[in-house]
């Protein structure tokens, strides 16, 4: 009963922050905090957020294969992304996919990259990722009647999986994704 989810992301996945992250009025130097006058660190409601919203362009393909269907294409995608710390990731992304008519693809993910500093707090360019993912596959697809399930299936093609990004880059206030692969297993709800 095992599906098959695959996703190949082979064209440049291009994102730039939405929200411009501000310069930080407290600044750390070799680790020890600025002190206020009061020789106490401000309250953290003062401090700046370590979140980075970024919005992104995403070309490629997602597919879904199982005995009773088959869902996905190739085809374009927007999404939004939070990174908090510079490392760990929540993003959701729409896709509008052909070939297998005109389908649709909600992908919700969270996972890790490699830090975007190092410990001198140098940006870093290389920041692989890697993620869960669950995906939702609507619109057109193939169905199959066998004997053992004679009635179409009429729920979104649904799938968990893992996305592995090796060859992300980060290029000052952008990153490109070459290649993104993913993979995972999915159910089909009775029609």
């Amino acid at each position: 009963m095992t599906r098959a989810l695959l996703t190949l992301t082979a064209a440049a996945l291009l994102s730039t922050p939405a929200v411009a992250q501000p310069a930080d009025p407290f600044p750390t130097t070799n680790g020890s905090a600025v002190m206020t006058a009061a020789g106490r660190r401000p309250p953290a409601s003062l401090e700046p957020s370590k979140h980075v919203f970024t919005a992104y362009a995403q070309l490629g393909g997602l597919i879904y294969l199982s005995r009773f269907q088959t869902a996905g294409g190739v085809g374009g995608g927007l999404g939004v992304r939070d990174t908090y710390a510079g490392r760990y990731l929540v993003q959701a992304d729409f896709h509008h996919l052909v070939e297998i008519g005109n389908a649709f693809a909600i992908r919700l993910g969270a996972g890790l990259q490699r830090a975007a500093t190092d410990e001198a707090g140098n940006e870093r360019v290389w920041i692989p990722a890697v993620l869960l993912t669950g995906t939702v596959h609507m619109g057109d697809r193939l169905r199959f009647l066998t004997f053992e399930h004679p009635t179409p299936v009429v729920a979104p093609a649904t799938a968990l999986g893992v996305a592995v990004a090796p060859l992300r880059f980060q290029l000052q206030q952008a990153e490109v994704s070459l290649l993104e692969i993913g993979a995972g297993v999915g159910w089909d709800f009775p029609g």
